[in-house]
């Protein structure tokens, strides 16, 4: 009986550090996508804790530091262990994450030979690709490697995604999301400029406000793609959920114009500003908590898009056409950040897309659908001051007939 008691405790002990300690990483061609965040051991840090000196030392490094009991997402600072071995036949690797935003991301890969090789990427520091968070390693075939990395911000808005991809295929990778990149932040800059002459000519507010919301979201989906630092060496936390804060206001007016709400529904037009002040109201609280500024932009965000949907399939019910390309225009951006938000959640399996790039695709899909909105209230208003125009030539006509009828007589 003592036998079996001390059997099942050295089980059980032994399955207790098994799950402290990392387990090895086998990698293949297959498993470009595989999140190591999700397979590696995640573990709290403490003060003055640094990164182990060598291969041999990193066991006992993390025997002093406790598993992380949930995966950080509002600030601090955690470490990922992982032993990694490379099953294919090339060496030039790149170590990326993505699907997030964040101050620094500090690693080290131990060789079982002795070398290390020191890696760091994030907000705070220059980058070595375009746009993208990651850095190039080596991996050589069948070396047994450990992988240690510090993530430190004061926020994780969102899971991270941490992979290992071929440096070829990653090059490739960077260039194809940089061209869509700058494709949708060219349609959000044009539209809205084109839209702004427009409006110093016409004096029409609709455009004005096009204008303004193609500002607020150019600004807000630009420092998620590291625009602000790589470009102009500025990086601002406080600003990451400023133009997302604005833009439900900057929407709100634009689509009471476009839609003639003031004529036809008061009450929606009023409840609808309310709801745009209380979303720029929180401006200050986001920026200076952005972990705040990420639940308030989610929150507010989500309120005016459920409220533009349900006045758009209201306006449609009603007979005004310009309202199909607004609906169009609301469920492009609603379905993208609805598939990001789920996931993000876990109520969606797990996905390899970059959600980010998704967000800002259905962002300037919405802005171009709302750009033919526009076409189409001017269409329609065109239509109107003809057919006005016709009306009054024929009053003209009338009259000038009364007039000769009665001068003939």
């Amino acid at each position: 009986m003592r036998r079996l008691f001390v059997l099942i405790t050295l089980l059980l002990m032994s399955l207790v550090c098994a799950e402290s300690h990392a387990q090895t990483f086998n990698y293949h061609h297959n498993m470009q996508t595989v999140n190591l965040h999700d397979s590696a051991i995640l573990l709290q840090s403490k003060e003055n804790i640094t990164f182990p000196a060598t291969y041999k030392s990193v066991d006992e490094w993390q025997e002093k530091l406790e598993l992380l009991p949930q995966k950080a997402l509002f600030g601090g600072k955690y470490w990922l262990v992982t032993e990694l071995v490379n099953h294919t036949s090339e060496t030039k690797f790149v170590l990326y994450p993505y699907n997030t935003v964040v101050s620094k991301i500090e690693s080290k890969l131990y060789s079982e030979e002795g070398s290390i090789q020191t890696l760091v990427t994030g907000g705070e520091v220059s980058n070595e690709f375009a746009f993208h968070y990651g850095n190039s390693i080596r991996l050589n075939p069948n070396e047994k490697y450990y992988l240690v990395t510090s993530f430190e911000s004061d926020f994780f808005y969102t899971p991270i995604k941490f992979v290992i991809k071929p440096k070829a295929e990653f090059e490739r990778l960077v260039v194809t999301e940089n061209l869509v990149m700058i494709l949708c932040f060219g349609v959000g800059l044009v539209l809205g400029l084109y839209n702004l002459l427009i409006y110093f000519g016409s004096k029409d507010k609709t455009h004005l406000y096009y204008a303004l919301f193609a500002v607020c979201w150019v600004f807000a989906w630009s420092h998620f793609f590291h625009i602000s630092d790589q470009l102009f060496g500025l990086y601002s936390p406080n600003l990451h959920w400023l133009g997302f804060a604005l833009t439900p206001l900057t929407n709100i007016l634009f689509y009471i114009n476009l839609l003639k709400l003031r004529d036809t529904h008061p009450k929606i037009t009023n409840g609808s500003l309310i709801l745009g002040v209380i979303a720029a109201c929180g401006v200050p609280m986001a920026m200076l908590f952005p972990s705040f500024g990420f639940l308030w932009a989610t929150i507010v965000t989500g309120s005016a898009l459920c409220l533009g949907l349900y006045v758009g399939f209201l306006r449609i019910s009603e007979g005004f056409k310009p309202a199909r390309y607004f609906v169009l225009a609301y469920i492009a951006m609603a379905i993208p950040n609805m598939i990001g938000n789920l996931t993000n959640l876990g109520v969606l399996p797990p996905s390899s897309l970059n959600l980010y790039l998704l967000g800002l695709i259905g962002t300037a899909l919405d802005a171009l659908l709302l750009a033919f909105a526009v076409a189409d209230k001017f269409r329609l208003t065109n239509l109107e001051n003809i057919e006005l125009n016709k009306n009054l030539e024929l009053k003209v006509q009338q009259r000038t007939q009364e007039l000769e009828d009665l001068a003939s007589e």
